[in-house]
């Protein structure tokens, strides 16, 4: 991770101007190359993590943690992938979690970018998924409409239902996947994805209050 995290700072360096004026076409390239480098840090912690878990290392510090910061932080962390979960937060209730807030939103962001892919990865402005929030007294219920192949949706689906399927997508997902779904588990979690119908996908989680 080491050469990765020196790559990043460079390019932060040159993005910022602290190494002098950089013309307009070389800005672009170093923002691509920020990205890429943070798309391998993530992947290579998220072997990290899978391995700590296989060896029963990986522990959840869990804290309560409201809803409304919960979603902000998720849109966040999803603004790189040019993404954002659209929600009203005056209707949201004033409720409060027991989790690993970090673990979660990379775990809910992991989901969110398998299961849809921005139409114009150069656009500026994070695309708003098309998406419902509800909370009960047990389920956070997160529905979004997935521009995905319904081969893909269904083998999520599967995965996250315990049931491996195959993913016609890059090898972090594969990875990213069943690690966003065991970390969710372990924190008293519970993951059930709805057969998907004209591209909706429902994602039902379960948190111990």
């Amino acid at each position: 991770r080491t050469p990765l995290t020196t790559i990043q700072g460079m390019a932060i360096l040159l993005e910022t101007g602290s190494l002098g004026k950089v013309p307009e076409p070389a800005l672009a390239l170093t923002g691509n190359i920020r990205a890429r480098c943070k798309q391998i840090l993530d992947l290579v912690n998220d072997l990290l993590d899978l391995s700590k878990l296989e060896a029963g290392e990986l522990k959840c510090q869990l804290q309560d943690f409201s809803l409304l910061n919960l979603l902000e932080k998720l849109n966040s962390e999803l603004k790189a992938s040019k993404l954002a979960i659209s929600f009203c937060s005056e209707d949201l209730p004033p409720c409060r979690l027991k989790l690993d807030s970090d673990r979660v939103i990379s775990a809910l962001s992991s989901l969110l970018q398998i299961a849809f892919v921005p139409k114009e990865k150069t656009v500026e402005t994070p695309e708003a998924l098309e998406t419902n929030l509800s909370l009960s007294d047990d389920f956070l219920t997160l529905s979004f409409r997935s521009n995905a192949p319904v081969q893909h949706i269904d083998a999520i689906l599967r995965e996250l239902n315990g049931e491996p399927g195959e993913l016609q997508a890059n090898s972090s997902f594969r990875v990213r996947l069943p690690l966003a779904r065991r970390i969710l588990l372990m924190q008293n979690a519970r993951l059930e994805g709805a057969s998907p119908a004209e591209g909706l996908l429902s994602i039902a989680i379960s948190f111990s209050k």
